[in-house]
Parts: structure tokens; sequence; C-alpha cells
């Protein structure tokens, strides 16, 4: 009682000092009595605050600690307004008393003196600057502080602090927050920002800093940066000087640092002038930089008035006074009062916000006015408009501004009337809610050649380049500067798209500072985005103007779209060094244009959500529209899924169901015990908010809502939580919304209940469950059955899922949101309950509902078998859909079964019938028990059924009404196809005709919510105008009119067809007895055909698959019936009668499939004309359909009781050609197929008569098929052929399996011989081992032939590096070694003349794609094109060098270079180890390491000493080992003859090393490993898109490429391809390539 008595009085009080506060502004009398009267209020004043003081003190002891915070931060906002006030009368007074004594005391003392008049004048307001904690700006901040406030001995301390808070932020208000005004604590504060603030050394730093940071100027003509870089320098410097800091203590440091900021033209001038030998003088710098600027701004005066001069006579003025150019800027509170006159009424309201005329009122006025439909202004049309890329976010159809749009909004929830109008709820309310996520944007001047204009940039990190739109880029006239190829990767793509774009130069101004600019290039695009990025509202420029952060703001912001997109290339050069942080979502950026903002501010009352989780509703939704449309075009075709957990749920379940009261309990299955739930409160709530806000806009929504809730709550479903209880295991809060259902019979609105609601990096409650096996039966196989029986009867368990009680153990993992009892709407107060029955919405509850069922039905198998049968067979979900042939069976079941589920605690109810007995037999339960009954025409399974008529229709108004609803786009198609419910495919000749424009409509590539194209209009409008006639299609229910049990035949009969455009498959019933023959139709389904262009045989092949699957899965529901698979292609025919393996792979695979589902015997050929599947690839009407008796009951002939006058089949009929085009072509050698030898070998004893004979057999065989002769002796050739028959022959008869692995490109076996030889096939047929490289084995001049590479660096003694070439022979496998200083191109050119030189000139030269070698070539080619012109040589002429480079990535291809540089590295580790040697020295060690590499044996090293000394690579280059000593008796002569005789003798042992070299050396090398073909090395073909690997780049960056050349190795496969990419081509190895989809 005394809080609020306290309360009150310092209500009071308040109002009391306002009413003090206003009567000071609005004293208007004479100054002396206003004086007096000042004193007066200043002395009340400070009563009033004294008693505040002590009101706020009582009031703060009895305030709630919730409330605390509150309560203080108000009660200090008042009082420190109140000593504002009164610091402001205090000042007055002091003022105004000295003037007036001042004045009076010179009346006083002038006696006959003349005192002049002087003239009082109002000074502006000072305005102090704010100080947000640089210390650079400390002393500025406080020599101000200190003279107008610190030294006012006319305020208190607390005053003064008050002044001194206000003007801190950012760190500096930081650093003294959470002090109290006080005195004492203006003293303290005082302190700390000296401390942090002002120290000298702090201060120093900072301006050092600043100097040492000065943006550098580079262009001598940029006067204005020039400018702007010597004020830095003066106000740093004498911000020093006022410290003390002399210009000597630190002239030498920073005159270099700042010449080096300067122009260069501006350096040498400096330095040419400067004394020599004298120390650097700032102050001269200084001085200097002055006059350079000073007259260099005199003389571009006159030019630069010129310029603005040309523009004013271009453009009737200078645009940067133009009002329209540089706008003021404005508080937020100016900017929020500013009023625009509408165009419509001269009303102060904006043009958009027009209420006074209508939509279509609107739109007159703008044609008769000739305005733009989209922004309203004049001389335009939309088509012209510079918005015409945006359109209206109410129809999102036709450019035009929402206000002036025509559709009508959507409807409120109460209105919606399917199920799947309800997700719009959730929908609709956060459409309508603004998203909170701010992008970086700012306001900046375009500059071009024509004209000049302010643009909107969006400043994206994610973006490699900067873009401009193509028509902002026209309109500004931007220079050109070439084009630019461009692969745009955009968000959930798979693949780039190829842009050719032109490149133009843009320049940037800052709107206040022109002097402030940036050149960048950009790339024009038709659009940057079509997303509406709106700038921040006023609450957040309030709450960052608080933070010292002044957004740059433009009078039409709100309408202006993203005109820029300044990209990572160039977003840093316009970024300045400071970056606040807002809060933990959210920063702010100074640039060049002033600050930006990016990141999430929570200023709503709710967390509002983003556009584009409105985007991923719509997209999910129609993820599960395509997703349910497929299941029912599948059914009967895909085989249902298994999942591995079935058995651990049926487990659980066992373990834990038991019935307490007949009710069933069970426990919800865990996917393991120790799961960890997430109770995911805060999505419930955020969820709960925004179902209050649609309560409040829809009372009658609310009203069922709240009666849906109050009779779960009297049923016992649901239930409060006790908060006192014991918490449970798990808890997690539940989401709900409502389902409402229109055409329901019963309940209209159902409450379900999100389980699938998580947090990021969170579980779900469906995460956790298992979703178990699936217990219900197949849809199609309920629906056939039910059209098997005469008489058949439908119910279903009222409210199923909550008639199972879920154990208390798992009711907190249940917990959702609502209103307490005692409250309402406007002030509502939150309630939790809990659920107490399986909910409909979790995942296993379809399970547990059925196995529940299956676990009851059990107890009664033995008491009602028969039911219980029915029950366990025909219970879909909660439908109960069977049949029997008699009424008597009818009424049993029907009486046994609602006895059976009555001790289940479950009513079957909304019986009905076909039978006028049963009927009669419900309506007279319907009295006696609560049973509802059902109407006459109602649902099965979600078709129309008509149980008077018994038969099955289709009422298409609700697909009418949503086409008329919405605008016609690629989303409306597939939602209205979807639509039509026909699991059985009654009407697929006229739904086939959708899919196939549904799929031209797609090959158009336009959006989801784009208009149809108007080629495709007409189309769509003729489909949709018949959907008015379906309700004239009625299939009977029933197929015969005979007991099914008296018949004696039954036969199934499936055509199949195909055409370029859909296939499709339809199964007749045939049904015969005794003299009478009927057919029905049974089930069809269609597809269209695929995107990849198929021959025609093979979409009719498509067609017979279809037609097996769909007659596999049906076939055991007809018990005995015999099948006939028909179809009208002779070709598909003779195809599934073969053999599978026969044909390629594409037929081969189907044709398996097909005869593992129906034998071939069955397959029979009809004529196309009457083939009934023939409608479905061709289409029907609807008017047609109703009256086709092909389609309703098949061909004519199909009633005949013997078919086979048109099943015949003629194994001569098909197209040969078409036949042999899918035969599996096996190619082998034809000479050596036959395993029997022309002639008997063993009867030879000499190969050259046997090559002789053959030769003469093969000239016999010849001249008796040709009519050209071979006569006389024997060729060469022939000859040949005769040996090459006999290898093939051998090899075939001894290897055989090998020549099989070889032709079939797979390896082969490691017991076999030739696995370490790598054969191949070469081109005669013959097996070869994979030879080397010719380079490698031909003989040759050492050297002629070579290979080259780099090692290195070696570090010398005196520190500097050197490098190692390695020239190796690619046969003799010799070496030569350079020392080089470095890897330059030069330096190389000198190494390779040395070798040369020594070596001899190479021919052909092997090396990798290093630059310095791609340099060298050049370099070489170059050289040997000068000596060409010259004629030198004939010799260079005719050898030119030949420069090899092996394929990029690939070094493995240089391995016989690489394995001699490490046997380099390994001889200079053994003998330098850690040691540094001069160049000398190293050069020496490296021609010994040469010497003995080339002493290596490459030959077998024999132990015997006897035996011949190995072969090494010296051998061939100086006739010797290089390391064995000289015989001691060898003097060479110097005569001629013995010159002679040497040479020769010289020329006979090399002839003699090369024999040894074939013989030892070539004969003796093997494969190390088996070299396998990579797996993927046939897959490539020309045009394919690949993956290229890269080392040490991480995958998701590897590049993409498209092939365009393809490099076959010696062996006929790939080894190599070229590359385009995005800058280029290149050239990779088939190991670094992965194709990124599987090839057929």
């Amino acid at each position: 009682m005394e809080f609020e008595k306290n309360k009150k009085k310092r209500s009071v009080i308040r109002q009391l000092t306002t009413k003090i506060e206003v009567s000071y502004s609005k004293t208007d009398i004479a100054m002396e009595e206003k004086l007096e009267n000042l004193r007066d209020f200043s002395v009340q004043l400070a009563e009033k605050l004294t008693e505040l003081k002590h009101l706020d003190s009582q009031i703060e002891t009895d305030t709630s600690v919730d409330e605390l915070e509150d309560e203080i931060i108000q009660s200090q906002e008042y009082q420190e307004k109140a000593i504002l006030w009164r610091g402001r009368l205090q000042r007055f007074i002091n003022q105004h008393t000295g003037n007036h004594e001042a004045v009076a005391t010179q009346n006083e003392t002038s006696n006959n003196r003349t005192v002049p008049e002087t003239k009082v004048m109002k000074m502006p307001r000072l305005q102090m600057s704010t100080f947000y904690g640089d210390s650079s700006k400390w002393l500025d901040f406080w020599n101000q502080f200190e003279c107008t406030i610190h030294n006012n001995g006319n305020l208190s301390k607390t005053e003064k602090f008050t002044y001194l808070k206000s003007l801190l932020s950012g760190n500096a208000l930081s650093a003294i927050s959470g002090f109290v005004l006080s005195d004492r604590n203006y003293d303290s504060s005082i302190e700390i920002l000296k401390d942090r603030f002002g120290r000298q050394d702090i201060v120093i730093s900072s301006h050092m800093n600043k100097l040492l940071s000065i943006e550098p100027v580079r262009n001598i003509s940029n006067v204005k940066a020039l400018r702007k870089l010597f004020d830095e320098c003066e106000i740093q410097i004498r911000s020093l000087e006022s410290l003390n800091v002399t210009s000597g203590s630190y002239g030498n440091l920073l005159c270099p640092i700042i010449l080096q900021k300067i122009p260069e033209e501006l350096n040498f001038e400096f330095n040419r002038n400067r004394k020599e030998q004298s120390k650097f003088d700032i102050t001269e710098l200084i001085e200097f930089l002055r006059k350079e600027i000073n007259c260099r701004e005199a003389a571009n005066l006159m030019n630069y008035s010129k310029t603005f001069q040309r523009q004013d006579t271009k453009k009737g003025g200078n645009q940067w006074n133009n009002s329209e150019f540089k706008p003021k800027i404005a508080s937020a509170s100016t900017l929020s009062t500013m009023n625009y006159k509408c165009i419509f009424c001269n009303k102060n309201h904006g043009k958009f916000k027009c209420e006074e005329l209508d939509a279509e009122k609107k739109r007159e006025f703008l044609k008769r006015n000739g305005r733009c439909f989209l922004c309203f202004g004049q001389r335009h049309l939309g088509i012209f408009c510079s918005n015409k890329h945006l359109s209206c976010k109410k129809c999102r159809g036709k450019p035009h501004h929402e206000s002036i749009c025509l559709k009508p909004k959507m409807p409120i929830p109460s209105e919606i009337p399917d199920q799947e109008e309800s997700a719009d709820i959730s929908q609709n309310s956060s459409a309508t809610t603004r998203s909170d996520v701010i992008l970086q944007t700012v306001y900046a001047v375009g500059e071009g050649k024509r004209k000049n204009c302010i643009l909107r940039c969006l400043l994206d990190g994610g973006s490699q380049v900067s873009f401009i739109r193509e028509d902002i880029s026209k309109k500004l006239g931007l220079p050109s500067k070439g084009y630019s190829n461009l692969n745009i990767h955009t968000f959930a793509e798979k693949n780039g798209k190829h842009w050719r774009q032109r490149k133009v130069e843009l320049t940037l101004r800052n709107i206040n500072d022109p002097d402030k600019f940036i050149t960048l290039d950009v790339i024009e695009a038709p659009v940057i985005t079509t997303a509406e990025i709106k700038p921040p509202d006023e609450k957040i420029k309030s709450q960052l103007k608080g933070l010292g952060i002044s957004l740059m703001t433009h009078p039409s912001s709100d309408q202006e779209s993203i005109s820029v997109l300044i990209g990572a290339d160039c977003l840093w050069k316009i970024a300045k060094e400071e970056i606040k942080r807002i809060n933990e979502n959210a920063v702010a950026l100074d640039t060049i244009f002033g600050w930006c903002i990016q990141g999430r501010f929570s200023l709503s009352e709710l967390n509002s959500e983003e556009s584009i989780c409105s985007n991923l509703l719509v997209e999910e939704k129609l993820s599960r529209t395509l997703e349910s449309f497929w299941n029912i075009e599948s059914l009967g075709v895909n085989s249902p899924d298994e999942r591995l957990e079935n058995e651990e749920a049926l487990r659980l379940f066992e373990n834990s169901i038991q019935q307490n009261n007949d009710r069933y309990e069970v426990r919800l299955p865990w996917i393991n015990e120790n799961v960890i739930l997430h109770d995911n409160y805060a999505n419930a709530e955020r969820r709960f908010l925004n179902l209050l806000k649609q309560f409040r806009s829809n009372l009658n929504f609310y009203k069922e809502y709240k009666q849906g809730i109050n009779d779960q709550i009297k049923d016992g479903i649901i239930e409060k939580v006790d908060p006192n209880a014991t918490l449970g295991e798990r808890i997690y809060y539940i989401p709900h919304r409502a389902v409402l259902r229109k055409n329901h019979s019963s309940t209209k609105l159902r409450v379900v209940y999100d389980a699938s609601s998580k947090d990021k990096n969170q579980k779900s409650l469906n995460d956790c469950l298992l979703q178990g096996p699936n217990l219900v039966p197949e849809l199609l196989k309920v629906l056939l059955k039910f059209r098997l029986y005469r008489i058949v009867f439908t119910a279903d368990i009222q409210k199923a899922f909550l008639q199972i009680s879920v154990s208390c153990e798992d009711r907190d993992a249940m917990r959702f949101l609502w209103i307490h009892d005692d409250s309402n709407l406007s002030n509502p107060k939150v309630q939790i309950y809990r659920m107490c029955r399986v909910m409909f919405g979790a995942k296993s509850s379809p399970f547990l509902l059925s196995a529940c069922i299956k676990h009851h039905l059990r107890k009664f198998e033995s008491e009602y078998p028969k039911t219980v049968e029915l029950l366990n067979n025909y219970m879909y979900v909660d439908d109960f859909i069977c049949g029997t042939n008699t009424e008597m069976e009818a009424i049993e079941v029907y009486h046994n079964a609602n006895t059976i589920m009555k001790k289940a605690s479950m009513t079957l109810m909304k019986w009905n019938s076909n039978s006028p007995v049963l009927r009669k037999e419900y309506e007279t339960d319907k009295h006696k028990d609560s049973t509802p009954l059902c109407d006459s025409s109602s649902k099965v399974l979600g078709l129309e059924w008509d149980t008077r008529k018994d038969v099955f229709s289709f009422n298409a108004q609700d697909i009418i009404d949503f086409i008329q609803e919405n605008e016609q786009t690629k989303r409306c198609v597939l939602k209205a196809v979807s639509r039509i419910f026909d699991p059985l495919g009654f009407l697929a000749p006229y739904v086939i005709q959708a899919k196939v424009l549904f799929q031209d409509l797609w090959l158009t590539g336009i959006d989801w919510d784009k208009p149809i194209p108007l080629e495709l209009q007409s189309k769509w409008i003729k489909w949709h105008e018949q959907l008015k006639e379906l309700p004239k299609i009625q299939i009977p229910r029933w197929y015969f009119c005979t007991d099914v049990e008296t018949s004696h035949e039954w036969e199934l009969h499936c055509f199949n067809d195909s055409s370029q455009s859909a296939y499709g498959s339809v199964v007749y019933l045939k049904f015969s007895h005794l003299d009478e023959t009927k057919t029905a139709f049974v089930i069809s389904k269609s597809r269209v055909a695929p995107l990849k262009k198929l021959s025609l045989p093979r979409l009719e092949l498509m067609a017979a698959l279809l037609g097996a699957r769909l007659i596999a899965s049906i076939r055991e529901h007809f018990a005995n019936a015999k099948v006939y698979m028909w179809t009208d292609s002779k070709i598909v025919l003779h195809w599934i009668k073969n053999n599978p393996r026969r044909w390629k792979t594409f037929v081969q695979n189907r044709v398996a499939e097909i005869q593992e589902k129906t034998p071939p015997e069955v397959w029979n050929h009809c004529p196309g004309c009457e083939n009934p599947s023939d409608k479905i690839t061709r289409g029907l009407s609807v008017k047609n359909l109703v009256n086709d008796q092909v389609w309703w009951h098949g061909p004519p002939w199909l009633i005949q009781q013997d078919t086979s006058c048109v099943s015949s089949y003629d194994h001569s009929d098909p197209d040969p050609l078409s036949i042999a085009s899918e035969e599996r072509i096996i190619t082998l050698a034809t000479s050596a197929e036959s395993v029997e030898p022309v002639l008997d070998i063993q009867k030879f004893s000499n190969l050259h008569k046997l090559l002789r004979v053959t030769a003469y057999v093969f000239r016999f065989v010849k001249n008796s098929r040709s009519e050209e002769k071979t006569v006389g002796h024997l060729s060469t050739q022939e000859l040949s052929s005769a040996m090459d028959y006999w290898i093939k022959l051998s090899q075939f008869q001894c290897f055989s399996n090998e020549i099989n692995c070889i032709k079939c490109n797979k390896c082969i076996d490691k017991s076999s011989k030739l696995y370490g030889l790598n054969p191949k096939i070469d081109e005669k047929g013959k097996e070869i081992s994979a030879p080397l490289p010719p380079d490698r084995v031909e003989k040759s001049q050492p050297f002629e032939v070579s290979g080259i590479d780099f090692a290195g660096p070696l570090i010398l003694r005196d520190g500097s590096k050197v490098y190692i070439a390695l020239f190796t022979c690619t046969v003799t496998r010799g070496i030569h070694l350079e020392l080089i200083t470095s890897l330059s191109a030069e330096c190389f050119i000198q190494a390779f003349r040395r070798f040369i030189s020594r070596r001899g000139v190479c021919k052909i030269i092997y090396s990798d794609n290093a630059k310095t070698f791609k340099r060298a070539d050049k370099e070489l080619k170059y050289l040997y094109k000068l000596c060409k012109d010259e004629n030198v040589s004939r010799f260079i002429v005719n050898n030119g060098i030949t420069w090899k480079f092996i394929v990029e990535g690939a070094p493995w291809w240089g391995g016989f270079w690489e394995r001699l540089v490490r046997s380099v590295k390994t001889c200079l580790k053994r003998i330098l180890g850690k040691s540094s040697l001069t160049y000398e020295e190293l050069y020496t060690v490296l021609v010994e390491i040469e010497a003995v590499i080339n002493s290596r044996p490459i030959t077998y090293l024999y132990s015997n000493v006897n035996e011949p000394d190995p072969l090494s690579p010296s051998h061939f280059l100086t006739g010797s080992k290089l390391t064995v000593l000289p015989s001691p008796n060898t003097v060479p002569k110097s005569s001629k003859c013995d010159l002679i005789k040497r040479w020769k003798h010289r020329l006979i042992l090399l002839d003699h090393f090369w024999k040894r070299f074939y013989k030892e050396y070539l004969l003796e090398l093997r494969s190390a490993m088996f070299s396998k073909i990579p797996k993927n090395s046939g897959q490539f073909k020309i045009n394919d898109v690949v993956l290229i690997k890269e080392d040490n780049v991480k995958r998701c960056n590897w590049k993409l490429g498209r092939i365009k050349t393809l490099f076959p190795g010696r062996d006929g496969k790939i080894r190599s391809c070229e590359i385009q990419v995005a800058n280029g081509t290149l050239r990779r190895p088939i190991e670094r390539l992965y194709n990124l989809e599987v090839q057929d």
C-alpha cells in the first residue's frame, strides 16, 4: 500500500516539475522581472529534485528484482533531465545578472563622459564534438570540454558529469559506464579518462601511427589527394608540437616515410633542392609540400571552373549544387516528417500510400496522364522504366506496382478449403513479418560521360568481381574496357553459367565529400538482384546514432534497387580501418562513402523470420507435392522400401505395450536409450506467438481452435503439466497448428503437431524416434481387392491415433503451449500442456497405430478368424475397406468388427456400403449406438465413390478453383496436375498431356513463378478447360456382374506402346463364364519420354519394361490368372524372345529384367491401330475418353475365345538393320579363330621352308577368291604375313585367356607368365609386350635425345644460392651436370650452351612444364630462326632442337630423369653432409659425382673376374669407365695410320657396346610392377565436363573444365586430355581427371 502511495506521489511531483520547466520556457516579460521569476523557479526546482531523490530511494527499496533495473534507469533519466534544466536556469541568471550590473556601473561612473553604444549580437550555439575513444583526438576534446564545462564554476559536478556522459560514446563511454551521477564519481571519471586516453605516451603513439598510416598518393595530377595528405601531416605534426615533441626528435625517421607516400616526381624535386649531407628536416619538407600544392591548386583552378562551366551549359546547371543530386542530410526526425504531394489526390502523403482511390481508378488516372505503372513517373511507360525488372509482390505477374494490383488478397485461415492450403497459415504470418537482417549497402555518386547520378551499392565479399546494372551503365555512358568471359556459380547450382559481358570503368564519389572517390572496373549485368534489399529503418538508425554511427541516407532510398555490386576485388579499397561491433550478430564498417552495417538487429518484440525462410517453405511444400505425385504414379511399379531398424522398433513395441481399462499404452520407440533431446522451447514459443496473432485477426478461427483443445482436455487426450511434478527424462516442446478441412464430414479443424521442429545443430523429436516398419497393406492391393467383391463396405476408426495412450515416462517429450484458462487474447498467459496419447505428426505414429491394431487382433484369431483376417488385410491406417460375396457375410463382419475394436477403446464409425440391406442395418444400429453413418457419396482412399450407383467418379471443382485463383505459372501447372488423384490410371490418356506439357515447360528453363510462355499457354488452357467434363466419367466399381467364385478362367492382358513423347501400359481383366466373355479395365501407368533422346525401338522397350513391372505387382491379386503381354513392336518382341547377352548393355539390362518378371513365351504382337495403350502415347480429351470403348474394355478381338490369330510371331519380320544396331560386337582375329593350323608344323624342320609353304597356301586361297591372280616369286610381304600367322596361332594356343583379357580391357591374372611384360595387341592382332618409346631404345649419339631437370637450391659458404641443371641421355642413361646461379632463363641458356658445346647438339629434349624451360624453348626457336635466315649452317638447319614437354601435373612421366636427380642428391648428401662449400669446390664435387654416376653399371655385374666388365654410360661417352686408371704402358702414337686404326678400333668397340646394350640391357628390362590401365581411361569423351585434381588444394576448390582433345598412348588408350577451363586450356593426365556424371 505504501509502495503505491509513493509512486502516486512521485508522479504528481514529476508533473509539477515539468510544469516549472514549461513555465520557464514561456516567460516573456521584462528582463528584471524575468530574472526574479527564474530565481524562484530555480529554488522550486532544487526542492522538487531533493524530494524526488528521496521518493526514488524509497520506491527502489520496495521494487522487485525483475523490475529494479527499469526503475533505476527511469529515475536516473528524469533526474538528469531536471539537473540539466536547473543548470540552464542558473547559467541564464548568472549571465544576465552580470551584464546588468556592468551596465549599471558604467552608467553611474560615466558622469559627463559619453559611453559608446554597444550592439549585442546573439552568437550561434556552441556544438561540442563527441569523443569515441581515439587517443589522437583526446587533446582537442579535453581542451574544448575543460574551457566550456569543466572550469565553469556555475555548474555543479553532478551537472558537469551529466554533460560529460552526453559527449562520450563508444569505448570512451564504456570506460566510465556504471558510475552513478554524483560529485565524487565525476572526479573519478575524469581521472579514468585521462589515464586511459590522455597519457602522453599513448597520445604521441597515436599521432605517430596516424602519420605512418597516411594513404600514399602516386598520381601527381591528383591535387585533391595531395592536399588531403598535406593537411593530415600538418594536423598530426601540430598536435605533436603541442605535446612538446620537437620535430628534431623524429624528423630523420619521419621524412623518408612521407617521401615514400608522395609522387615520385615530388620526391625527386625535394631531394634535388635539399642541401647535400644535411639531415632531414620535417619543417623543410612540409614547407616544400605547401608551396607545391598551393601552386598546383592555383594552376588547376581555371581548368576546374571551366569544366563545371561546360557541365552547366550542357545540363542546365552544376549538378553538385543540384538538390536532386546532393540531398541534404537531415536528422531522423526531419526525414520522418518530410511530406510528398500525392499525384492522385494532392494530399500530403506518398503517391504509393494513397488510399483515396482504389486500384482500378488509379490505373485509369495513370493511363489518362501517360504515366508509368511501376514508378508512376511521367513521359515513359513501364517497358522503358529503369525499374522494369521488378514485379508486383502481390501477384508476381506483369510488372506494375503492388498499390495498383487488381489481384485479390489471400484468404484468411478460416476460408482455407483443404489440408494442403493449411500450411499457408504459418507461411502468411511469416511473410508479413519484416526481416531484421541488414546487408551492407552504401550510396555514392556514379560519374559517367553522359551524366552523374546517385547509385545504391551492395558490398558483397562473396563475389570475386564487381558488377553494374546494364541500364545504369548506358545511362551514365561509361567507357568500355573490352569484354570478360565469366563462369557464374550461384547458390544450389552444380554447374556454372558461362557469360561474356562488357567491362566498363566506373568512378564512384562520396556524396558529401567529392574528394573521396574510387575508380574501378565493373562488368555489366542485366540484373544485380531481384530481391528487395531494404535499408535500415529509423529504429536502427537511432540505435546506431547513440553509438556514434551516422548512416548515409537518401530521400528515395526505400524505392531504389541495387545498381552496383562491389565485390571482393574492390571491397577493401573503399573500406577504412575502423570496424565497430554493434552486437553479437552485427558490425558496422567505415568506408570512403560513409558507414554501412551488416547483420541481425533484434528490435522487434518477436524474432522476425527472413524472406528466405518463406521461400524455403514454398519450396519444401513444392517438394512434398512432387514427392506425393511421384509416389502415386509409382504404385505398382517400384518396390516398397525396407528399413534396417524395423526389427528394433518391433522389439521395443512388444516389450512396452500393455492394456489398461481396455486402452492400450505404449512407449515411444527411441533410437537409443541415451539419445539427447533439445527442449525446443524457443521455437515453440515463437510459433505460438505467431498463432496468437492469427487468433487476434480472426476470432472465429480462435473459437474453433479453442473448442478443439477443450474437447481434447475433456477426453483426457491432453493434460496440464504440474510444475511441482518430477521432470521426465526428455523434455520437448512441440509447435502446433490447424489443418482446416472444409469438406470433411466430421471434424472441420484438426490440431496437428510439428515434431520435426528443431533449432540449428539440434535434433527434433522425429530425429530421435524410429519410424518402424510399414505394417499398412499396399494402397494398390486394397483398391484392386475392393473391385473384386460384389458386396463392399467401408468404415474408419474415430480419432484412431488418439485412442492409444503414451506411457507417462515419454509424455514430457510431447509438451506444447496454450492459453491459460483465466486469460484472454489481449493479455494471454501461457499454460504448458502435454499429450497423453499418440499424436498426429510424430514419425512413429502410423507404426504404433498399426502395431497396436495387429497386436489386438491376435487375441481374437480363434474366436473370429475370418473377421480378424479381413481386418488384418484391409485396414489401411484407420480406414477399413473390405468386401464379401453375400450380405450375410458382410453383416457378420460388421458386428464382429465393432465388437473386436470396442475392446481396444476404438470405435468404427461412418459405415457405408453399396448394399441397401447393409445400409439399412447400419441405419438401425445408428439409433442404438454412437456409430455415425456416412453419406451416399463418400471417398475410398481418395477416390470418389457413389454407393447408390456403385461407381467411381472424379470431382475437379477444387482444381478448377485453384487454377482460377492463381497466376498461370510453372508452379501452378505442377500443383494443378498433382491434385488429380488417380492411382489406378483411369485418366491416363488425359493426364499424360499435362505431364508432357510440364516437360516442355521444364525445357524452356523459366522460373517457377514466371508466366507460362505464349506458345504453351494455348495447350494449358485447352487442357484445364476440360476439367469440368471429368464428372461425366464414371467407372463401375465391380469388375463383373457375376460372382467371382463361379468363374473358371481369368486372363490378364497387358498392352504396351510408346511414342517420341510418352510411353505407357494398360491392363485388362478378361473373364469367361459359360458362353459369356467380358473384359474390364484394371490399371494403367504412363511416363513421359526421357529428356535424352532415345530411338523409338528403345522407347518401346521402356514401355514393355513398365508393363512387365506392372503385371508382376498385380498378378498376385488375381489368383490363377493367365498373363498375356502385348506390344506392337516386332523389334522389341525379337529382343525379348532372344538371349539378353546378345544385345548391347541398354537393351540387355532391360530385356533381362523383363524375362525375369514375365516368361518370354507370354509376349505377343498386336497391330498398332488396335493397341489401347496407344491412347496413352497420343493423349485423349475428356470428351473422347468418356465414350472410348477400346480404352475401357480393350480391343474388340479381346473378347474372342481364341486370340492366336492376332498373336502370331514371325522371326523374319523385324527390321534386320534395327536388330543389328543393338547386337553386341565381339572382335577376334579371323585368322586365329580356328584352333586347327593350316599345316602340320611337325613335318617341317626348317622355319624358312615352313614360311614359304604357308605363304603359297595363302596365295592359293587368295587367288581362288579373287579375279586378280598373284604369280611369280613370293614377296617379302607374303612371307611376313605367313610369319604373323604362325606367331598369332602360337600365341592363341598358349595365351588365349590373356588375349581375351586384353581385348576386354581387363587385367591379366597375376599367375600368368606374361604378367610382368605388360602385353598388348598390335595392329596385326599379335600379342606384344608394351614397348618403350623409340626415343628411349633406338641407337643414337649420346645426349642426342636428352631430358632436363633442375635440383636445389644449394647454399654456398657466402650464403648465396645455386642450382643444379641435370641433362640425361634417354638411351645410354648418361648424365651431364651444370651448376647455375639462378633459375632464370638467361642462366639456363648459358648452361645449355656449355652442355651442347661439350656433348653435341641435341635433336630432342624432354622436360617438365617449368616456366624456365618454356622461356628457353622460345629463345631457342628464335635463335634457330635467325640461323636459318642467315643460312649459316646446313647442320643446324637439318637438326633443329625439338622441345617436348610432359603433361602438366604428371611428374611420373619424367621418371627417367627424376630417378637420376635422386642419385645425384644421394651422393651430395653423403659427401657434403651439413658442410658448405665455395662455388669452385661445389662445382668440382659435381663433376666428380657426374663421373661416378656415368661409370655405374647398367648391365649384369658378374662375380667371375674372367667375365666382361659390365656396361656403363661412360662406355658410350669415352669408351671406358671414367673412374678406371689408365694403362701404364699405353703411349698413343701420332702417325696417320695409327690414328685411323685407333678410330676404326673405337668404332668397332662402340658397335660392340651397342650390341651388348641391346642384348644385355634392353632384354633384361622388366616392369617393376604391372602397369595396369587406369580404370577411367575409357570413360572420357570430347565435351565431357571433368573435375581437375590439384595437389594441396581442397577438393571443393578443384577446377572444372571441358575436354577439347584426347591424346592416346602407343597402346591406343587415352593417356592425357586437353581441357578448356575458364582462363585458357590445360593438358592433364587422366589420373588427375574425374568425370562429373556416370557415362552411359
